[in-house]
């Protein structure tokens, strides 16, 4: 279906040209100012502990993860001599995406990929299977096309369980609900689009989800104490419950499901579409404040001034969409 609008507003960003992914879809479901600030080049800088440990452990997954399905690695005793023997070029790895970050950045990405290289041998001492699931691919970009708007993504794995095709998501989180996540999966947008760029790469109606949940621990390391000694304390910790660190769930989703929700998203993004061509914002109040504290873009949203504490405006306007 083509379909051909121009904005009555003058947009650097064009849907058609430069797309979306799954985040600015839910930032527009949140607020069209919010959307508006962020295609504009607003953004709140990535200094958080909880998602540097989310980033670093994805790609030591990948690093991990490619090893077995290369037939490097073949069982959970090959973890740690594997990274030993790897063990500044991972680190390099790991750290080169906040190389060029201020000194506290650094600090915080150095702590995470020293926690992860922790956390993550347990972690597969607990699946031994993966070292036998039938690997399709890990970390794969993916580009497909409702009304004409490119969704981009990166899929963190997919795998053949049995004869079904499976999306393997990982996550981490400090706390979490497993019960919770159970009732909410279903309705996960990322979920349902990740699921539909699967369906159209492989030609297939994949089974449903592996939802990987990693927890960041929260035992702190003291001051005082030596990485080694920090070390011992989490793996005690870890082996004592490990089904408190680390938690699959397994959902399938129907296709006719998966088709459905498309259909809605198509809907929704007609409405994006008129929101991009008349130009015009509706603050939603109501999502100003969350549980999480007011909205990190609340400042320029109500203000005159330039100078920011909690956000910043780049230059390059859609990195993550290229």
């Amino acid at each position: 279906m083509k379909v051909k609008i121009k904005a009555k507003k003058k947009w650097i960003y064009n849907p058609f040209k430069d797309g979306l992914t799954q985040s600015l879809i839910e930032i527009f479901r949140a607020c069209p100012v919010k959307i508006r600030l962020v295609l504009a080049g607003w953004y709140k800088p990535a200094k958080s502990e909880a998602l540097i440990f989310g980033n670093v452990v994805h790609e030591l997954l990948d690093i991990l993860y490619t090893a077995i399905k290369n037939k490097e690695l073949k069982k959970s005793a090959d973890v740690i001599p594997y990274m030993n023997n790897n063990n500044k070029q991972i680190y390099k790895r790991l750290l080169e995406d906040y190389r060029e970050e201020d000194t506290s950045v650094k600090e915080i990405a150095e702590a995470a990929i020293n926690k992860a290289l922790i956390i993550i041998p347990l972690y597969f001492d607990v699946y031994k299977q993966d070292f036998k699931l039938n690997w399709l691919e890990l970390e794969k970009v993916f580009s497909f096309k409702l009304l004409n708007i490119p969704i981009r993504g990166k899929r963190d794995g997919a795998l053949y369980k049995g004869k079904g095709l499976w999306l393997f998501e990982t996550k981490t989180k400090g706390r979490y609900n497993i019960e919770s996540i159970m009732k909410w999966l279903i309705n996960q947008l990322q979920i349902y689009v990740y699921l539909w760029s699967l369906c159209l790469d492989y030609e297939a109606q994949p089974k449903g989800v592996w939802y990987n949940i990693i927890r960041n621990p929260q035992i702190k390391k003291n001051k005082s104490e030596s990485w080694q000694e920090y070390a011992i304390k989490l793996k005690k910790d870890i082996l004592s419950r490990p089904e408190f660190y680390f938690q699959r769930i397994e959902r399938a989703i129907p296709y006719s499901r998966l088709e459905a929700y498309i259909s809605k998203l198509i809907k929704e993004l007609e409405r994006f579409l008129e929101w991009w061509k008349d130009g015009i914002d509706i603050p939603y109040g109501s999502n100003c404040e969350s549980k999480f504290g007011a909205c990190e873009f609340i400042d320029v949203c109500t203000s005159d001034c330039k100078n920011f504490d909690t956000v910043q405006k780049r230059e390059d306007l859609f990195p993550e969409l290229k």
